[in-house]
């Protein structure tokens, strides 16, 4: 079972690109469902065709559904209360409504994990592309490692660089962004590798139907098969050490050189030969400082002291 969760940015395109890799799936004869977990649902849009709660057949081997947490909260809701009446005894809270279930924290994302989880184990499919609400709402949708324990592994295996300025566009009113893109694009592939990143051009029309989705994934992928895993492992790792944190980059194809690490707030910027590359540090090594690195088999080590 294949599982591909879309997250980013609200407004760059998550939809149309999910949609496109589902397309592109389907034609390869897999069973595909694609679902919306993002409250204000676009899926059907991209598509041009009517979704709902629950999978609606799109083509011979494509099926969508857009999840409607009230509804999954009414039909779980014997499973719910009982789980939650501890909870809710000890708040002093009684007689709970749905409506009023709903808005509990999580509650939205916990329901969404559970359709995943419910379609994977149904056999029904070959793949599931998950079609995710913006960050925020997706890093609470993955912060669950209970119930995402049993089919996931928290790690990225491509990153989609969407709405790409042609060469045309280098001159004249669009020259300003051009450069922009190149800039960023840079920034990407700094921040990434190595990582795949897979590029789709800024499209002449509106992404919307089957065709348009169809063309999107052939530029998407090209010769790549989504089905397919495209980066084994983690590219960053952190560890807990005796009397601090480790951070492990991998950093392939580089030898041997002299280190170069700038750390500015959550920022650390690697410098090891000619390659350079910025990580966001994670919540753990927030205000901790760097006591030492080194350099081993394509691994770069990094050791930051403990901020308590």
């Amino acid at each position: 079972m294949r599982i591909i969760i879309y997250t980013g940015k609200g407004g760059v395109g998550k939809t149309s690109i999910a949609a496109a890799t589902a397309v592109k799936m389907a034609k390869q004869g897999k069973r595909i469902l694609i679902l919306s977990t993002d409250a204000a649902h676009s899926l059907a849009d991209a598509f041009g065709v009517a979704l709902g709660p629950d999978p609606v057949q799109i083509s011979e081997f494509l099926w969508g559904q857009e999840v409607n947490s009230l509804r999954e909260c009414e039909r779980n809701w014997g499973v719910v209360q009982a789980w939650l009446a501890k909870l809710m005894d000890k708040a002093n809270l009684k007689d709970i409504t749905t409506d009023e279930m709903i808005v509990f924290p999580g509650m939205e994302e916990l329901f969404s994990l559970l359709q995943i989880k419910r379609h994977a184990q149904s056999d029904q499919f070959d793949a599931i592309i998950v079609d995710c609400a913006p960050t925020g709402e997706t890093l609470r949708l993955l912060s669950y490692p209970n119930v995402l324990e049993w089919w996931m592994e928290k790690n990225t295996d491509a990153i989609i660089v969407n709405r790409i300025l042609p060469e045309e566009a280098s001159e004249g009113f669009w020259s300003h962004w051009h450069q922009l893109h190149r800039r960023y694009e840079e920034e990407i592939t700094e921040n990434f590798s190595p990582l795949p990143i897979l590029r789709v051009p800024l499209m002449t029309s509106e992404v919307c139907g089957l065709e348009m989705l169809d063309q999107v994934g052939e530029l998407l992928f090209k010769e790549n098969d989504p089905m397919q895993i495209m980066y084994e492992g983690r590219s960053e790792e952190i560890r807990k050490v005796d009397d601090g944190y480790q951070l492990y980059v991998d950093i392939p194809f580089v030898d041997k050189q002299a280190i170069d690490l700038t750390q500015k707030g959550e920022e650390l910027t690697l410098h090891v030969g000619s390659y350079k590359r910025k990580v966001i540090l994670p919540r753990a090594l927030m205000g901790s400082t760097v006591e030492g690195a080194k350099f081993s088999d394509g691994k770069l080590s990094v050791r930051f002291a403990s901020n308590k």
